[in-house]
């Protein structure tokens, strides 16, 4: 087998890897849920500073976030004025979770806009994890 092709021990890790991240993603969209206010989740520092920043200059704020040991981490949040964060702010962690500054949000609101990024994030992992059982059957059919 050439050096380029992944074995199917590695592929499998991936999909191990990528289920997990999933169901990371899953606690956090069930602490929204099932909390009684934003502020008992992880995202109480991105509520707090979406419905209390000023809206002149500023147009959103994010939550960068990492999953370590199976958990999403709040490693920090910023606020942008105008347009996307870049490509290589964006791939520096492993989910992005972005609100739009409205000063007085209701809670409900915010967890919409929350559960909507999460959502893309897992969604994405699902069609990765789909994409992966696909390699691999064709790997195992190679054999």
């Amino acid at each position: 087998m050439a050096a380029s092709h992944r074995s199917s021990d590695d592929v499998e890790a991936k999909i191990d890897a990528t289920n997990a991240e999933i169901a990371a993603i899953e606690a956090l969209e069930d602490e929204i849920d099932n909390a009684e206010t934003i502020g008992e989740t992880r995202l109480s520092g991105l509520f707090h500073e979406a419905r209390t920043t000023s809206k002149g200059h500023w147009k959103k704020v994010s939550a960068f976030c990492n999953i370590e040991d199976g958990e999403i981490v709040v490693e920090t949040l910023d606020k942008l004025s105008d347009g996307r964060w870049s490509p290589e702010t964006r791939n520096r962690y492993d989910v992005v979770i972005s609100v739009g500054i409205r000063p007085f949000m209701e809670s409900s609101e915010f967890r919409r806009a929350a559960k909507d990024d999460l959502s893309q994030a897992k969604m994405g992992r699902v069609n990765t994890v789909g994409n992966l059982e696909t390699t691999l059957k064709r790997m195992e059919m190679d054999r």
